[in-house]
């Protein structure tokens, strides 16, 4: 229960900051398509992923897949609108698959069938797969049972691939509609595995004078998904994540709100509650297993000031009495 109440207060943010960021929009120039795909990603790992697709629909029940969802989906989070007849189609059913093809699972599904399996000097086995995974066992005809190394084998060869096993990460729904054609579908979902960072490179002049400064938006995504031109917005600010039961007697409910600098216009600042709002202001692609540097402030010969800071600080490493060393503190 606590679970769905944090999710809950969690996605009413996120579309809030999608809303007021969706409004911004308008004012780009209408010559400019709009990208299908919009990512809010928060600092600590956790983004919205807005994408929106179009499905040909018979009316009555229909099956849809929706494939290509991050594998780190949180899918109690899933939220499903059409556009085109948003009354008249609605989702009876939601199943998340994410049962992938390996030899893990070919082998799992294939258990007690006939497979034929090749080792590495060309010795062809067939028989019957009583087990799968690192080593093959197999038992053939005349009831004999083969055990092969799963590390010195060149080929298994399966019949078919087995109903139920996919090859990416999908959602998929039964839904009603009232009407056939063509509709235009939004799907709204939380996942992890996707964070942001904001890295600074100085270049400091030999006399310290001057420094050059280039700052970098840093985007890590192994959500398991790429994002393909994607309108991609930050958030600076932790999510209001509502504790379990049994955090609430540990947890400070307040929010932490972080400042970030000023960016340049490749990358627009807003203010949105306490929260700070960058936008990029192209479409990126963000790859699955990728990190992503774009450049939001830079400049260079910016007058510089060497400073030198003694810190008293308290007790350390077993000091017991006044610390005498000269250097001690420095930084």
């Amino acid at each position: 229960m606590h679970k769905k109440i944090a999710v809950l207060a969690i996605l009413i943010t996120m579309l809030m900051l999608g809303a007021f960021s969706a409004s911004a929009q308008d004012e780009q120039p209408t010559d400019e398509p709009e990208p299908t795909v919009a990512l809010t990603v928060y600092n600590q790992g956790t983004a919205l992923v807005r994408d929106r697709r179009s499905f040909s629909f018979n009316a009555g029940l229909n099956t849809i897949n929706f494939t290509d969802v991050a594998s780190s989906i949180d899918a109690t989070s899933v939220s499903f609108l059409s556009l085109t007849d948003p009354e008249g189609t609605y989702v009876l059913e939601q199943n998340y698959v994410y049962d992938l093809v390996d030899i893990y699972a070919l082998t799992r599904r294939f258990i007690d069938q006939v497979i034929t399996v090749t080792a590495e000097d060309g010795t062809v086995y067939t028989g019957t797969l009583l087990s799968g995974g690192d080593s093959i066992i197999l038992q053939a005809e005349n009831g004999q049972v083969i055990v092969l190394n799963g590390y010195t084998l060149r080929d298994i060869q399966f019949p078919a691939l087995p109903e139920g096993l996919i090859t990416r990460p999908t959602l998929r729904w039964l839904v009603n509609s009232a009407s056939t054609g063509d509709q235009d579908i939004e799907l709204t979902y939380l996942t992890g595995g996707i964070s942001w960072t904001a890295d600074y490179n100085i270049l400091l002049a030999p006399d310290n004078s001057n420094l050059d400064l280039n700052g970098w938006v840093t985007l890590s995504n192994s959500s398991g998904t790429t994002y393909r031109n994607a309108q991609v917005k930050l958030i600076a600010g932790d999510v209001n994540r509502l504790p379990t039961y049994d955090e609430f007697a540990y947890m400070d409910m307040a929010m932490e709100t972080r400042a970030m600098p000023a960016a340049t216009p490749q990358v627009a600042q807003r203010e949105f509650y306490e929260y700070q709002l960058y936008e990029i202001g192209r479409p990126v692609t963000v790859g699955n297993n990728e990190t992503k540097q774009v450049e939001f402030v830079t400049s260079t010969s910016v007058p510089a000031t060497t400073y030198y800071v003694y810190d008293a600080s308290d007790m350390w490493y077993g000091y017991y009495s006044p610390i005498v060393d000269t250097y001690y503190g420095f930084t």
